[in-house]
């Protein structure tokens, strides 16, 4: 019952392109010419190990998987830009002889490392249990924070497989479940933990001087968004599953949430990225679908789903008023107790 399984990916995708805006445009006027070239690769390898295992013990089975997987993307793109072109003859190609030159070189990469153990039981095919527990890094996150570990368990009773079922001649699936678990986001940016410059160049006395602004404040504490959810479901199928189903129930809570926080421009920039905050999601699902006709020549099957969610910011930056009560994020238009996206004016 031991099986590996490996598995692997490569892409790579390579981009060339060039651009020219010659006086016979405005901006090529009002540049004496403009002309672009880039030249770019992008590369993502994947490697997953998966091992199973799964045995028989009579109206006991057992299913376990371990998997640990490598996934890697990198960028690099050159760029140049030319202005004050001696003529429009032959556009970009001579760049060489562009009075103005602006190169750009970018460069990013980052990794994201996992793995996983998950352990499925059932009994007679009627009490079932899985309990999963994920560990994953990721390179953009702080030195202390690049780890996260994310479990989860699931209860699954398949109603309708007791002998004491009534309705077994019209109800041939109804299996009723539940669930408790943690859930990762790692929605930032390679660097986002590095405090950074962006180029600033001028001109004084017909001269490009090279200079820098501050373009990123590092926070070396940024980590893992977090989501714990709890799920009660339904699965149903009726006549031969010519009609099925599912209901569903979800309550997930979100901590350390990854957004840009405002702040005074007294600190050179506007904003920074922190895990802060917490929001809450609760929500009903409802759907069913229906196999109305079959047959070698003709099928027609119809399917039907409705949600309704609700989610309110639960809490920002811990910050209270005199009357204890938590401060509301303005600039953000974000306020406790209401939905993430409220319309907010005059």
């Amino acid at each position: 019952g031991l099986t590996y399984q490996l598995s692997t990916g490569i892409r790579r995708k390579f981009t060339k392109g060039s651009g020219n805006r010659g006086i016979n445009t405005a901006a090529g006027l009002e540049e004496g010419g403009i002309g672009s070239t880039t030249r770019g690769e992008e590369k993502n390898n994947v490697i997953e190990n998966i091992l199973s295992y799964t045995r028989n013990f009579g109206v006991h089975n057992i299913f376990a998987t371990a998997a640990y997987t490598y996934e890697e993307n990198e960028g690099v793109a050159d760029n140049l830009e030319g202005y004050k072109f001696p003529n429009d003859f032959i556009t970009y190609y001579s760049m060489a002889q562009a009075g103005l030159l602006l190169p750009d070189y970018t460069y990013v990469r980052t990794v994201l490392n996992s793995q996983m153990l998950r352990a499925n039981y059932s009994y007679n095919s009627r009490y079932l249990l899985t309990l999963t527990g994920r560990r994953d890094g990721y390179s953009g996150f702080g030195a202390k924070e690049k780890w996260g570990l994310f479990p989860s368990v699931a209860l699954g009773w398949n109603l309708s497989e007791e002998d004491f079922f009534p309705w077994t001649d019209v109800v041939n699936k109804l299996k009723l479940r539940v669930s408790y678990g943690i859930n990762g986001n790692q929605a930032v940016g390679a660097y986002e933990t590095i405090s950074r410059y962006k180029q600033s160049n001028i001109v004084a006395l017909g001269n490009s001087l090279s200079g820098y602004v501050p373009s990123k404040i590092g926070m070396d504490d940024l980590g893992w968004e977090s989501s714990k959810t709890f799920n009660i479901g339904l699965d149903y199928g009726l006549a031969n599953n010519r009609i099925d189903g599912d209901i569903n129930v979800f309550n997930t809570n979100t901590y350390d949430l990854l957004l840009n926080r405002t702040i005074s421009l007294v600190n050179g920039l506007t904003s920074i990225t922190q895990n802060i905050g917490k929001t809450k999601n609760t929500g009903v699902e409802f759907s069913i679908n229906s196999r109305n006709i079959v047959s070698n020549d003709f099928k027609w099957s119809t399917g039907f789903n409705m949600a309704y969610i609700r989610n309110q910011i639960v809490s920002l930056y811990g910050m209270k008023d005199k009357n204890g009560k938590e401060v509301d994020d303005l600039a953000n238009s974000w306020f406790i107790g209401k939905p993430i996206r409220s319309n907010y004016s005059f």
